[in-house]
């Protein structure tokens, strides 16, 4: 006999049975669970082996759950219903006790989506799946391909679905938004260019231009399932037009702030708007008119990491970091503590506090090695970290979702969340010896200018300005030979077959190529120079030169006829002393006397920052040392100083020079700059710390 087919005698009164631990939030795919509890007509919890429970949880459209719930007789009045709901939605929950509905039901029950963290890819730089400011994103449906607007780097690239590389398309200018359209075709809005939005094949294949009267200083654009482009025009309006950009379909405001819609999208006929300089997203229906806004109100809800509600008595306001040092120490490991406090200040403890640490490169690269956060039962917990290279991190610490605020304990009071740590190297450059005096005889210099070493035999190579020629050493310092020449060299380098290429302003051919061996090779005439002061080779052996006479940084092919970039690298005449090019961040670093800096410049001559700003007095010559850091040439402080290509100041030799000119590096990692005033070459060797 079913138990509905008996009649049932005890002491439980349904209507004062209650229902507890529900929440009306949760997340989806996640096991959730809340608790029935029978009571007697006195309102005490009371339990009946013969009590029938019932539970159902339905979608708005009636649909059961997926999967079954379950419910746990814990045979002491108390029920617990445990269900997992599969995808997200509105749910509706009945319960009834012994036949009879509970009178505070039915419930209604929110499952969202819960997003977590999966995986990353790309890095800054300009190679292969490598970025220089990301811009949009987007995603076939047709392929599931991703494909990035690479900002900087003036290129679209695709991926596959787990973040594989797969191709770029070159642009030739910045691109700010793109899209996919239904047949899969890549719609790229390029604002500085003629042609504002280009049309390409997923396989990079161009197809069309779409020139629309409509559209004035594009910004962002997004498709519809029927092709409609959407698109932010860059001021303060939202435009949708026909495919082809021809029909206006629509036209209306979306903020009162200037250059304030950065992104607009269409979804079950209305716009999303983001507005970020009213910090809202405006939601608008077909026609454009304002139906309501998102965030501009309230306060976020935020999902606990664990999906339930925590009731903690820890204050994130008060809350504290200690022993957390401004400077750590390469491949060093090192730690801080994060310690909870009440509302009153006093340290506390709770368990289900959730505390969340990130440190990222000023770059937003993480750590390659997790950091580790110890808990101390005891309000306090252990944040264990090692950085694997130099430069600056920055922290980013939250309590219960709460970011924190290091005003509260800093002394600087310009500091703020997140905190910055400057990791420092593990050595520094230290004297070892100094060859050369003044005089024309051989190993003597009047007036040194540059320097440079072989990397296939280790020979020095020093312009001995007023000598007129070029004299080299062995990696000792001792006289090898010299070779002579009909004017003054300001520079030289090597080249990757070994020889040597040397710059004489004033002589008729101002660039000549030598063996080692101090044999005369070619005379380099190029078109594309006027009045060549420095030069450099990378390892293609094109020539980077500092002219100072265009005032510009000229890069040329190995024979001088190809122009392939032109810097203009100063506004200050005469005063651009040496340009080197750094492989590894596709970057010219740019010595500007005159204006007491270095300044950065991507391959193509874009200004990306400058270096040394306060630390410097007429910097001149540059390297780039095997720790992959820049050495500058201090002339006006006598000093060589070293910094992360990033900029962050790193050390500096003490004052061992008058006048430091050029500096060089060898493949050891040995250190030498020649001194203009003292005649000689200075060696420094790196010393762990």
């Amino acid at each position: 006999m079913d138990i509905l087919d008996r009649v049932v005698v005890n002491h439980t009164d349904p209507s004062s049975t209650l229902v507890v631990q529900l929440c009306e939030t949760i997340g989806e795919q996640n096991e959730t669970y809340f608790t029935i509890i029978t009571r007697d007509s006195e309102g005490r919890q009371s339990y009946n082996k013969d009590d029938h429970i019932k539970c159902d949880i339905r979608t708005s459209t009636g649909d059961s759950l997926e999967t079954d719930l379950e419910i746990e007789d814990n045979e002491d009045g108390s029920y617990t219903v445990k269900y997992t709901p599969h995808r997200a939605g509105l749910y509706e929950l009945k319960i009834e006790v012994n036949g009879q509905p509970l009178d505070q039901g039915p419930w209604t029950v929110e499952v969202i989506h819960q997003y977590q963290f999966k995986f990353k890819f790309g890095s800054s730089g300009n190679g292969p799946g490598q970025f220089n400011y990301p811009s949009d994103i987007a995603v076939s449906e047709k392929t599931g391909t991703i494909v990035v607007s690479d900002f900087r780097n003036r290129r679209i690239q695709l991926f596959n679905s787990d973040g594989s590389y797969l191709r770029e398309i070159g642009l030739g200018t910045s691109c700010t938004a793109l899209s996919f359209t239904q047949v899969g075709h890549i719609i790229a809005v390029t604002p500085d260019d003629v042609n504002k939005v280009r049309l390409f094949a997923e396989n990079g294949s161009f197809v069309q231009y779409i020139n629309s009267a409509h559209l004035e200083w594009l910004f962002h654009i997004s498709t519809g399932k029927d092709d409609c482009i959407t698109a932010c025009d860059g001021k303060k309006h939202v435009v949708v037009t026909s495919p082809d950009g021809t029909e206006l379909l629509k036209r209306f405001s979306a903020s009162e702030h200037e250059e304030s819609v950065w992104c607009a999208i269409y979804h079950e006929e209305k716009f999303f708007v983001s507005d970020p300089k009213a910090s809202r997203v405006g939601v608008y229906d077909e026609d454009g008119m304002l139906l309501y806004d998102i965030g501009n109100e309230g306060s976020e809800e935020e999902v606990d990491i664990l999906d339930r509600v925590v009731v903690s008595q820890t204050d994130p306001s008060l809350s504290s970091v200690e022993h957390l040092l401004g400077v750590g120490i390469e491949q060093k490991e090192t730690y801080f503590f994060i310690v909870t406090r009440d509302s009153e200040g006093r340290q506390c403890y709770n368990m289900d506090d959730h505390i969340y640490c990130d440190i990222r490169t000023s770059t937003g690269d993480s750590l390659e090695t997790d950091l580790e956060i110890v808990d101390d039962e005891n309000g306090s917990y252990t944040v264990y970290y090692t950085p694997d290279r130099i430069g600056t991190y920055e922290v980013e610490i939250e309590v219960n979702g709460q970011p924190l605020d290091n005003s509260l304990w800093s002394d600087d009071q310009l500091d703020r969340s997140p905190w910055s740590i400057l990791v420092t190297c593990q050595y520094q450059y230290q004297f070892d010896f100094k060859f050369g005096s003044r005089g024309k005889g051989p190993g003597q210099f009047n007036d040194p200018y540059d320097i440079a070493i072989s990397g296939a035999t280790g020979t020095i190579a020093v312009s001995d300005y007023k000598n007129k020629r070029i004299q080299l050493f062995d990696s000792d310092g001792h006289y090898l030979r010299q070779i002579r020449l009909r004017a003054s060299c300001t520079s030289l380098d090597f080249t990757k077959s070994g020889h040597i290429i040397a710059v004489t302003p004033g002589d008729v051919h101002k660039i000549s190529l030598f063996s080692e061996k101090g044999q005369f090779v070619k005379y380099i005439d190029s078109e594309h120079l006027k009045f060549p002061f420095h030069v450099s080779i990378n390892d293609d052996d094109d020539i980077t030169v500092c002219d100072q006479e265009s005032n510009e940084v000229v890069v040329i092919s190995p024979d001088g006829t190809e122009l392939i970039t032109r810097i203009a690298a100063s506004e200050h005449d005469q005063s651009i002393m040496c340009a080197i090019y750094h492989e590894q961040t596709a970057c010219f670093f740019v010595s500007d006397s005159k204006a007491d800096l270095v300044n950065v410049f991507d391959e193509d001559g874009n200004f990306l920052n400058e270096i040394g700003g306060g630390r410097l007095l007429h910097p001149v010559g540059l390297a780039i040392d095997k720790f992959n850091n820049l050495i500058v040439c201090d002339t006006g402080n006598q000093r060589l100083k070293v910094f992360t290509i990033r900029g962050d100041f790193l050390s500096q030799t003490e004052q061992y020079f008058h006048t430091p000119h050029f500096v060089a590096v060898s493949d050891e990692g040995d250190v030498l700059a020649t001194d203009y005033e003292k005649n000689c070459v200075f060696l420094f060797q790196t010393v762990d710390l």
